[in-house]
């Protein structure tokens, strides 16, 4: 049987055509899998339990096993509903052209057929929970000045895809007369989650999905079920039909040199021919700085026997593009007139390839000329080049003053905190009386230190943390809140110093905690609610005063550039760049104790990775032939899988876990994130001295 060209085979190649073969070869993908325990963790699951209550119908599985089957099984009971005027198919299947369509919900009326596509995407949906205005156009949202969203691109692609298969398929059934209608049906963000919208109240058999990598109605089930008929004030549908009109009439918006300008449904005949080896692409008509973010862009085991997609699209220029790709905001780099690497002022993504060609370099991002551009990002650029070809730190002409104005304290002496927060948010909400992907946080690290005016001494660090261990869920999300700030105050103490902190995750979090707060006051006039509102303005500001909180990726990002940044400002790209530091590294290790051992070998010195493995690999459903990182809390969706392992053990269980042990790893994961910005905070302030210091001499005769 030939290849069939799946929807998300199709969404996963929509920008780029070679990455359909890549998918149809089962290349190893660093993203599907993410996106996978995403879903799972989010509650995308549960969400469509809760739709398919609203609109009971039979659940066609055949297309798991045999999609001509499933479609078959599909037209005849599509038939029947026909016959008895209406009724709704889940996971019905349609096959046309050698293309594959499982529609989430199918509702049949005499004529007219609703093909619905359920995500666990948030949508800023009415205030009334009523039904009979649940029901939305998306054009004010999802349709621009440009045509179709970036952001809404993804979702109607799907679903225009899926409506070309479906008319296609109803068309060759002699069903053509029938109109089908795209809707999205999405969690409304305005609405609020009771009894039984609350995670708690779906029993998920995680680890049996994790095993099979894939989910059923029966791998979700109730814990209170909602009484027949009940619809979530959570739902919203979203009628799509002109923005998916759109895209299958005019131009498909698809960023593959191939398909420009072409219609969707054009680019889906073509992704067919592509998948079924009809049609060749040519890697070269489509590399570029797209290539950045390719899911196959893995490093594979030698033992494999299963190159890369990208090893395969790039050939032996594979290391020079990888480092070509580290360019800061590269797509905007804009090589100088006399280069030989391309035009100037040159946006499009072909000068990486071009510069790949003429640059025979080993170390290509020190082989690039200087960008031409202005602004700070082509300044940043630079600074990535320079610190490249000399090995040395490379700072803006501002970055003193920044450091000094925002990093030292005013030069008054005083005690520093340094905080990091991990927070979970999910399309059903942990507790009744939440909206859709509202924050809860539920951990928190900070180290605290004494400043003398000028420096830190990292001797004197004092290390707190707390981490929510209750293990059910509470009467209201206020009770997290009240404990988070409760233990964030005895942590940070009656001083006034500045709290350091990296991005604006942490202040985001505060201020939606604060306004939580202050509504609790409006009804209860809670004294103890006042007491910290009150002393959470000090911490964010209230509007007329700044506050004790500072940004420091803010002062960083655009001003500093270390060589082995690798163009990143992320704490994981930029820590493990300054650990080449002897000092830095010393620090690191020291401060986090048992299992960071001081080692010379600069390849090695990523803290990161010297991190605990997480008990019973909650990671799961990874494949065998490309490497992933198999254990440590290392990134936002671990902390929150590891989160609903305390809190909803007995419903979602991951892996079975020892709990002191999964503790025990998630406060080491946070507790790394603020000791970095420990070492961080004091190499730049080095690197600000060094500036001063190189200003003070006399110029070289």
């Amino acid at each position: 049987m030939n290849a069939m060209l799946s929807k998300s085979t199709f969404i996963r190649g929509f920008h780029c055509p070679i990455r359909i073969r890549h998918v149809i070869d089962r290349r190893a993908s660093r993203t599907k899998d993410d996106e996978f325990l995403r879903m799972l963790a989010e509650g995308g699951f549960q969400f469509e339990k809760l739709v398919r209550h609203a609109w009971p119908g039979p659940e066609i599985r055949g297309g798991i096993r045999d999609p001509r089957t499933a479609h078959a099984e599909t037209m005849a009971q599509f038939r029947q509903a026909l016959e008895n005027g209406g009724g709704v198919l889940h996971e019905a299947t349609f096959v046309h052209a050698e293309c594959l369509a499982r529609v989430d919900m199918l509702r049949i009326s005499s004529g007219c057929v609703d093909l619905c596509e359920i995500k666990a995407k948030s949508f800023d949906g009415p205030l009334d929970a009523d039904a009979a205005l649940q029901v939305v156009d998306g054009v004010p949202k999802i349709i621009g000045r440009a045509g179709v969203r970036s952001g809404w691109l993804r979702y109607i692609s799907d679903i225009a895809f899926q409506a070309w298969v479906v008319e296609s398929a109803l068309s060759a059934e002699g069903l053509g007369a029938v109109g089908v209608r795209p809707w999205l049906i999405v969690a409304n963000s305005n609405a609020v989650a009771g009894e039984y919208e609350a995670l708690g109240n779906f029993k998920l058999a995680a680890e049996g999905i994790l095993e099979t990598g894939r989910a059923t109605s029966a791998d979700v089930c109730w814990v209170k079920p909602p009484p027949e008929g009940y619809r979530s004030p959570l739902i919203v549908e979203v009628d799509v039909s002109e923005p998916v009109r759109q895209l299958r009439g005019g131009d498909g918006k698809s960023k593959a040199a191939r398909w420009g300008g072409k219609s969707l449904d054009e680019i889906a005949v073509d992704s067919a021919a592509i998948a079924n080896g009809v049609q060749d692409v040519d890697p070269a008509s489509e590399r570029g700085w797209k290539c950045r973010d390719c899911e196959f862009r893995v490093k594979v085991k030698g033992d494999s026997g299963q190159p890369s997609g990208f090893d395969l699209c790039w050939g032996d220029q594979t290391m020079r593009a990888d480092q070509v790709l580290t360019l800061y905001r590269g797509g905007g780099y804009s090589p100088s007139p006399s280069s030989q690497v391309g035009p100037a002022a040159q946006l499009s993504a072909d000068w990486v390839a071009d510069a790949i060609e003429k640059l025979a370099e080993d170390h290509c991002i020190a082989a690039l000329p200087l960008d031409a551009g202005a602004g700070r990002q082509a300044l940043a650029r630079n600074m990535q080049i320079s610190a490249e070809r000399s090995g040395i730190v490379q700072r803006a002409s501002d970055y003193s003053a920044e450091v000094r104005k925002c990093l030292m304290g005013k030069g008054v002496a005083g005690l520093f905190h340094f905080l990091d927060f991990e927070t979970t948010t999910a399309c059903l909400p942990l507790t009744a009386g939440m909206r859709p992907y509202e924050i809860v946080a539920f951990q928190f690290s900070c180290h605290s230190v004494p400043f003398d005016g000028t420096t830190i001494d990292p001797a004197k660090l004092r290390h707190t943390s707390f981490l929510n261990t209750a293990d059910a869920p509470p009467a209201s999300v206020l009770v997290d809140d009240r404990m988070f700030v409760d233990q964030l105050r005895v942590s940070l103490g009656s001083d006034k110093g500045p709290v350091f902190h990296w991005a604006s995750h942490e202040r985001t979090v505060l201020r939606i905690i604060r306004t939580r707060l202050a509504q609790s006051i409006v009804v209860s006039a809670d004294a103890l609610d006042f007491s910290r509102v009150d002393w959470l303005n000090q911490l964010i500001g209230d509007g007329a005063e700044p506050g004790r909180l500072v940004d420091m990726l803010k002062v960083a990002t655009d001003r500093i550039m270390a060589p082995g940044q690798c163009g990143r400002y992320s704490m994981k790209q930029l820590l493990p760049a300054i650990c080449r530091n002897d000092d830095v590294w010393k620090l690191v290790c020291q401060s986090m104790g048992d299992g960071f051992t001081v080692t010379a070998d600069l390849i090695d010195r990523d803290p990161y990775n010297l991190l605990p493995p997480m008990p019973g690999s909650i990671g799961g459903g990874v494949s065998d032939d490309h490497e992933v990182e198999e254990g440590g809390i290392r990134c936002g969706t671990d902390a929150m899988r590891a989160f609903q392992q305390l809190r909803f053990g007995t419903v979602a269980k991951w892996r079975s876990i020892d709990r002191a042990e999964l503790i025990a790893a998630m406060k080491r994961y946070c507790q790394l994130d603020t000791v970095a910005m420990v070492a961080v905070w004091k190499w730049m302030v080095e690197q600000a001295e060094t500036d001063v210091q190189q200003s003070a001499e006399p110029p070289t005769q």
